[in-house]
């Protein structure tokens, strides 16, 4: 018979996205049918960056990577370290845990082409069991840095200009000549970024639009070996260019899409940075291009944000296209936004609706299950981020929860001050599909809870290895 019948972890928040600084509270529930032993329960709170690629095949094949980890901290709920096996008495509690996220931490990110890579953050909740099956429930956090585009240094205009003749040595038929300029150099998804430029054609040729690409680069170190990712976007393109012609893009929006922040960790395993790239088509020649660097932060433009007659419509504008592999745009979550989102930047005075969260283009989710023998709960996620566009959402303060007694036992165990709590668990991709399994407790019983949580574990289920769940009894 399997003892252990809930176990998982509740965060006293409804929040799915948490700032450098936050805290991190919640407790970790656990409901055994029989006593136990065990060595401990333990929680931990983890942050890790990783890269991974390969290179060469055959004798040559080798496989370079890097792990670097940005915090571990940890807490004994039950028990100690050392293996010493102690008695968990059946019966239901919970062990309150608090921590705090350092300060400069980076935002999290997946990626998976050539290079595996990520920057991860987890609760791990665990039961130590010397010599016999652990059990370990898996909590994803989602992590957004501060990149705040509102600091002088991104209100500036940047801008480049590139000419090339047409035609061979000694029959140059002409010249083309190009300058372009972005308004300002730092911008937040869902916002759009306006370009100049002029293309003008001195030669008898008919050539391809003038095009403006998004273009994410990302640099990996690993072994002393380093690798490097270019990845369009998206483009927009208009008018051809004639002959002995000009074409003008005057004030011309570009919409940014949901995209990670241009950031660089600790010991530079990964940076993510980003330009603007303008080209023009040269059949059989080397293409002109300019190259406006940009930054993608997670603090949106406050000149234009929730003004009504803002250029931003929150969508790509006319004839601007997503490459192939970016196509899948998920858009907004329903995740609440969080209260605090405008002090965390140091923002006084009268503040607008904090942001929403964007899933970012092209984005896959991934599951970070642990290790542990039997695992419980839903580790599934996919990280989101700032879209700037005002939320009409508010961050919940108060949910109505159903909290029955615990049952009653021949030698109660010791129990916490506030009796066990039963909740609902949202799942982090889809944080409104919220299914109640448990049957109603008396009426008697019920009790009204005024702490909003967030859940992570398992309902009954005799499986070796549970899937996951939305519901706890």
């Amino acid at each position: 018979m399997r003892k252990v019948k809930k176990f998982g972890i509740i965060l006293k928040t409804d929040r799915k996205v948490f700032y450098p600084g936050d805290e991190i509270e919640g407790h970790v529930f656990l409901e055994l049918c029989g006593s136990m032993k065990m060595a401990s329960i333990q929680i931990e709170m983890q942050g890790d960056i990783y890269a991974e690629w390969k290179t060469g095949a055959g004798e040559e094949r080798r496989e370079w990577n890097e792990k670097e980890k940005i915090f571990e901290f940890d807490k004994i709920l039950f028990g100690d370290k050392k293996d010493n096996k102690k008695e968990h008495q059946s019966g239901f509690m919970e062990f309150p845990f608090q921590f705090k996220l350092p300060a400069g931490i980076p935002s999290s990110f997946e990626y998976k082409s050539t290079v595996k890579s990520y920057v991860r953050y987890h609760l791990q909740a665990k039961i130590d069991r010397p010599w016999k099956w652990n059990h370990e429930v898996t909590m994803p956090l989602i992590i957004n840095q501060i990149v705040d585009i509102n600091d002088d240094k991104f209100a500036q205009a940047v801008g480049g200009e590139n000419h090339k003749e047409i035609g061979c040595l000694c029959m140059v038929s002409g010249v083309v000549d190009m300058k372009a300029s972005v308004a300002r150099t730092g911008v937040c998804p869902g916002e759009n970024i306006i370009v100049n430029g002029t293309f003008q054609n001195t030669t008898d040729k008919d050539l391809d639009p003038p095009k403006i690409k998004l273009v994410q680069e990302i640099d990996f170190k690993a072994d002393g070996a380093s690798w490097e990712d270019k990845n369009t976007i998206c483009k927009w393109e208009d008018s051809r260019l004639l002959p002995a012609s000009t074409v003008t893009w005057t004030d011309q929006p570009f919409f940014i899409p949901p995209l990670p922040p241009t950031m660089t960790t600790k010991k530079n395993v990964i940076q993510i940075k980003y330009y603007m790239e303008v080209e023009v088509d040269i059949p059989m020649a080397l293409d002109p291009t300019i190259k406006l660097p940009i930054t993608i932060g997670t603090v949106p433009f406050r000149g234009t944000y929730g003004i009504t007659k803002s250029p931003n419509n929150y969508s790509i504008v006319p004839k601007q296209k997503f490459d192939d592999d970016y196509k899948k745009e998920l858009g907004p979550t329903e995740f609440p936004p969080s209260s605090t989102f405008w002090d965390s930047v140091g923002m006084s005075g009268e503040q607008p609706p904090p942001p929403e969260y964007a899933f970012a283009v092209g984005q896959i989710s991934v599951d970070i299950k642990g290790k542990g023998d039997v695992t419980y709960g839903n580790s599934k996620y996919m990280p989101a981020y700032t879209l700037a566009k005002p939320s009409s959402a508010t961050e919940s303060t108060t949910v109505k929860l159903v909290t029955p007694l615990p049952p009653p036992t021949p030698e109660p165990p010791q129990k916490m001050p506030h009796p066990p709590t039963s909740s609902a668990e949202v799942d982090i991709e889809q944080p409104n599909d919220v299914i109640a399994v448990s049957p109603t407790p008396p009426a008697e019983t019920i009790a009204a809870s005024p702490i909003p949580m967030e859940t992570h574990g398992l309902n009954d289920n005799n499986d070796a290895n549970p899937s996951p769940v939305t519901a706890v009894e």
